[in-house]
């Protein structure tokens, strides 16, 4: 686990990183799939209805986002790490 890691509510605020660490998680983990949605479609998804209809927590290291959990009443939603953080326990850490 790292030493740094804050896990916290998300803020409207902190839209703009989220989109942009869900696009880039799933460039990576997911890059198999075809995309259906531009960059900037899926930003504006995440900030107008992702962070609305349900409960999101960030981590953070540092100053940086590594990674979003969004639940859907108790349900993960959403689950997303940046791609240079996987493997360092920041999911585990989210979900916990």
């Amino acid at each position: 686990m790292l030493k740094d890691l804050r896990i916290e509510a998300a803020k409207p605020t902190d839209a703009a990183k989220i989109g942009d660490l869900y696009v880039a998680s799933r460039a990576v983990a997911l890059s198999f799939l075809h995309e259906v949605h531009t960059p900037n479609e899926m930003r504006a998804w995440v900030r107008d209805t992702l962070l609305v209809r349900g409960t999101t927590w960030i981590a953070r290291v540092g100053d940086d986002l590594s990674g979003f959990m969004t639940l859907d009443n108790d349900e993960i939603d959403q689950l997303y790490l940046h791609p240079e953080m996987r493997r360092r326990g920041i999911g585990s850490a989210l979900v916990a």
